[in-house]
């Protein structure tokens, strides 16, 4: 097809360019040649189907030659990582493996031995067994997998189960009432607020010490947090409904502060920083675990770490609903997987119910032989 000008219903010109349209091996390309000259448009279309077959050329030869690690992670990415409700996790992985084992390197030269290698130098840089698992050995798998499967690549054999590390179980600890009690007794007034609503909405530490108003939507009754997982900024975004309890905690500290919504009380003056006894200062990550330790030791409850405020949060869900998938969307987990470990408090339910069943029968069996 020749280059054209597009036209409207009316027959009216729509721009002074034009453009090309053609097919390539069964591929259509089509755009503006940013021409307004018919001769310099032609120069432009004919320049647009060299570059369209040598498109074609590379991606048949891509199809047969041997895959390096960035083009199977490339590809994983497109067909596969960009769709899943864990994407922006996924694209992190992608990236570490081509770190790991070089982009250029090609898959079928990976071994055990090199994976073992990699695993290695992750544990030894501190990294937990599950991170390693779920960051590198897991995703690798995955896209060697999809590459011999779907892609027909030589993958060497790899002995998965030898390189995935046991992961010890997490705990689940989750305060008692009287625990609770206490330790809204023992925390200092001005750091309550914080303590409360972590109990509530199961936030992590760093999102409630980084919250700010402008993320607190009073007519919408939720509010925006930001944790961990998006993709550069290891940032991701959630929302949060606003409850008669967690609008009772926000609106009774709406005007300490301009920007952030959790703040203590300067209990001395800062003439560097520009404080002065009584103002009302953000508090900060580091502050809070602080006045955590010393509180929770002055409560007299042991065991008992910050983030355990969210192993609370998220079990009294589970508990109370027995739908892990609302804990899921409360906690901002991607995968359901990381909020399965919150199920013991619907076995716990199970088990009372199981009970229950079995008392009220044994009572019907002993009312029968009576009656009898």
């Amino acid at each position: 097809m020749s280059v054209y000008r597009p036209k409207n219903a009316k027959g009216e010109f729509t721009s002074p360019f034009y453009h090309y349209d053609f097919q390539c091996r069964g591929r259509r390309f089509f755009g503006s040649t940013g021409e307004t000259a018919k001769r310099d448009a032609e120069r432009v279309q004919e320049q647009k189907r060299r570059e369209a077959r040598a498109l074609m050329a590379d991606e048949a030869a891509r199809e047969t030659r041997p895959m390096t690690v960035h083009d199977a992670c490339e590809r994983y990415w497109l067909e596969v990582g960009q769709y899943l409700a864990s994407s922006d996790d996924t694209w992190s992985y992608l990236r570490r493996i081509e770190k790991a084992f070089g982009a250029s390197t090609l898959i079928s030269s990976i071994t055990t031995n090199k994976i073992s290698l990699e695993v290695a130098r992750r544990r030894g840089d501190g990294v937990k067994s599950a991170t390693v698992n779920r960051t590198l050995t897991e995703p690798l798998r995955r896209v060697l997998r999809k590459a011999e499967k779907a892609w027909d690549q030589k993958v060497r054999p790899i002995d998965w189960k030898e390189l995935l590390l046991p992961e010890p179980l997490e705990r689940v600890r989750e305060a008692t009432d009287e625990e609770e009690e206490r330790l809204s007794l023992a925390i200092r007034d001005d750091y309550r607020p914080a303590f409360a609503f972590m109990l509530l909405t199961g936030c992590r530490l760093e999102e409630v010490v980084t919250l700010t108003w402008d993320r607190v939507y009073w007519t919408a009754k939720s509010i925006e947090i930001r944790g961990k997982g998006h993709r550069g900024t290891e940032e991701k975004i959630r929302q949060i409904p606003i409850t008669p309890d967690v609008r009772e905690i926000l609106w009774s500290l709406r005007k300490d502060h301009a920007e952030a919504v959790f703040t203590f009380v300067a209990r001395r003056a800062d003439k560097k920083r520009g404080i002065a006894r009584g103002d009302r200062v953000p508090i900060s990550y580091e502050g809070l675990k602080t006045r955590w330790q010393r509180d929770r030791a002055e409560a007299g409850v042991r065991d008992f770490r910050l983030h355990d405020t969210r192993h609370t949060a998220l079990t009294r869900l589970v508990r109370e609903t027995g739908n892990l998938k609302l804990a899921q969307k409360l906690a901002g987990h991607t995968d359901i997987s990381t909020t399965a470990k919150y199920a013991h408090a619907t076995l716990d339910d199970l088990r009372n119910a199981m009970d229950r069943v079995a008392k009220s029968r044994n009572k019907s069996r002993n009312d029968d032989t009576k009656a009898g």
